[in-house]
């Protein structure tokens, strides 16, 4: 059996995270390894416990998303960061790819896409849920070009 990707969950809502760590329990190849409320306490966490991969809100206290997508992929390149968010605007998803990150889904995706993304994203490929590659011209929902 292959060995669990090691995944933090980083959203400023507690029960968000609860219910995160709840759902993606059902699968066998994620193992939760920590979680943070805000960016700052991301990049901590990301030092300390060396995730394959960072599920990651925008809007946080203290340091937002974007800040610590960007600060995480200077120090830490192989880490792979999905933005996960309710922010579905052009301008939210281009600040979030220029600043590194690796996928970008709405929160309203279904957990059948939230994981294909994790998964296509953890395999080296961007991945834009369906909603944002058709508002970002990608041609293809579900992009998933390598990176």
């Amino acid at each position: 059996m292959a060995i669990p990707k090691r995944v933090i969950i980083v959203d400023d809502h507690a029960l968000v995270r609860a219910g995160l760590r709840r759902l993606l329990a059902e699968d066998p190849g994620i193992e939760i390894v920590g979680e943070a409320g805000n960016g700052r306490l991301a990049i901590t966490e990301v030092g300390l416990l060396a995730p394959d991969l960072v599920l990651m809100d925008l809007a946080m206290p203290d340091m937002n998303g974007i800040k610590a997508t960007l600060e995480i992929k200077q120090r830490y390149p192989e880490v792979r960061v999905l933005i996960m968010t309710m922010h579905n605007t052009i301008e939210y998803v281009q600040a979030s790819l220029e600043a590194g990150a690796d996928g970008y889904v709405l929160k309203e995706t279904e957990p059948e896409e939230f994981f294909a993304a994790i998964h296509s994203v953890l395999q080296g490929k961007r991945y834009l849920s369906n909603e944002v590659a058709a508002m970002a011209g990608t041609g293809a929902p579900g992009d998933s070009a390598p990176r």
